[in-house]
């Protein structure tokens, strides 16, 4: 089995070194709008091995594709899952799992209580490097006022201590499409106003289904990424990945068609063996 390596920061405050990306450009106008279609949601799935680096990552993100500024404030949205440096500077050494949205980072551990909560209680789950985990981010709409986010760390574990969960109560979040909406793997499209945040990271599968998947399904789905195991991810899957033949081979493995696109004109992506 292939994984897609993507390199890591030179420093915590480098902004010219060379941008090593996979894109996907105006999702919104092709079945996946921030919220998923009609409001249905988005359901992240990949099977990740990170590396250890200083400063910030970026792993997904759901945003604008210019300045960070362009992605708020309300009615403009955007979100993110990736590690996050406990010392929130781009020096930062020890990471953890975080929900990037609504001009926050996420952290801790366990479940939203009952609306109007936005965040649980239990603590920040440190990144740990070097082994494989198979996560997932769902992304749900409440309503125009209320979005709420899942992270699962490790699964198909969904205890408390291995989600990560935010509620944004932002009036009108995310209800009007930032400008030139972008999907982006592996940095974020704002490097060069701020410093790179590199992914650092092998991903060996990947998929993305236009839907907030129910919980049950979801640790279903994330024992095998190889094959659609349910009946919601095979009817709404948008893309996805089983391995990677090349740099260059970032079309839908499961017949949808889209593509990702490679942002690299320096060879920085590599396939690599996966266990």
């Amino acid at each position: 089995m292939s994984a897609l390596r993507f390199p890591s920061n030179i420093s915590g405050s480098d902004n010219t070194a060379p941008y090593a990306v996979i894109q996907f450009a105006n999702p919104h106008t092709d079945g996946l709008p921030i919220w998923g279609p009609g409001g249905a949601g988005v359901t992240v799935f990949r099977r990740i091995k990170t590396y250890q680096q200083t400063g910030y990552y970026a792993q997904f993100w759901y945003s604008s594709s210019g300045d960070f500024s362009e992605n708020y404030p309300p009615p403009l949205g955007y979100w993110g899952f990736h590690p996050y440096p406990t010392s929130q500077s781009n020096a930062g050494t020890v990471h953890e799992w975080e929900i990037a949205i609504d001009q926050g980072d996420y952290r801790a551990s366990g479940r939203v209580a009952a609306a109007p909560a936005t965040v649980p209680t239990g603590p920040a789950v440190t990144v740990v490097h070097g082994v494989w985990s198979t996560q997932a981010l769902r992304v749900q709409r409440i309503s125009a006022n209320e979005k709420l986010l899942t992270f699962y760390l490790n699964l198909p574990s969904t205890a408390d201590a291995d989600i990560v969960e935010v509620r944004v109560n932002t009036t009108n979040y995310g209800e009007t499409t930032v400008a030139s909406p972008l999907l982006t793997i592996g940095d974020s499209p704002w490097y060069s106003f701020y410093q790179h945040e590199r992914a650092s990271c092998d991903i060996a599968q990947q998929m993305i289904v236009a839907k907030a998947m129910a919980e049950a399904d979801i640790a279903t789905q994330g024992s095998n990424l190889n094959q659609l195991n349910t009946a919601d991810s095979a009817a709404n899957i948008w893309w996805g990945k089983r391995f990677y033949s090349s740099v260059n081979d970032l079309t839908c493995d499961f017949g949808t068609g889209r593509a990702f696109v490679r942002n690299d004109s320096s060879n920085l992506l590599t396939v690599v063996e996966a266990a």
